[in-house]
């Protein structure tokens, strides 16, 4: 007569064999995600770059890409033009500066904090963005005007396991 069903000896066999093979595969995958994080990162802060840039043209006013958030992962596009007591072209995000969506859409101040965007994934700016103007600025022309006009400026985004890209930001205006 045959056996009937598995001796504890084969269960164990297969279980350790499952284990083994997760254990190989989570840090693999943990990393793999971090690293799409990052690219997702990269894609969503150019995008942002873009919609300042098309939105300075379009308006005829100075729009910036504030990095001056209270956390390292966290930025928000603004009209930098003084409103409500600011000082115009400074880089500087004041509460009513008026704010502009992800999507590009001017929000009334009192939805301003929708308008922050946040890396997902544990993906931070690395080291932290353009000191002491923490923004990036574009005149009506799409051109740049913050900060160091003649430079090219370079952001650089960085994931978990230190893996690190970088955008740059041309004088004339050109993202890459």
């Amino acid at each position: 007569m045959g056996k009937r069903g598995m001796s504890l000896i084969e269960v164990v066999v297969v279980v350790a064999i499952i284990a083994v093979g997760a254990g190989m595969a989570i840090p693999n995958y943990l990393q793999w995600s971090s690293n799409e994080d990052l690219k997702a990162g990269v894609s969503d802060l150019k995008g942002a770059l873009q919609i300042a840039r098309v939105s300075a043209m379009a308006s005829g006013v100075p729009v910036a890409v504030s990095f001056n958030k209270p956390n390292a992962d966290q930025y928000g596009i603004f009209i930098d033009n003084g409103v409500g007591g600011g000082v115009a072209r400074d880089g500087i995000w004041t509460a009513d500066e008026v704010t502009i969506s992800p999507d590009g859409q001017q929000l009334p101040t009192a939805q301003a904090a929708n308008a922050v965007q946040k890396f997902k994934g544990g993906i931070v700016f690395a080291p932290a963005p353009l000191q002491p103007t923490p923004a990036i600025e574009f005149l009506s022309s799409g051109r740049r005007s913050l900060p160091n006009d003649q430079l090219d400026t370079v952001i650089t985004l960085q994931n978990d396991f230190g893996l690190q890209k970088q955008i740059t930001v041309s004088p004339i205006g050109d993202i890459r």
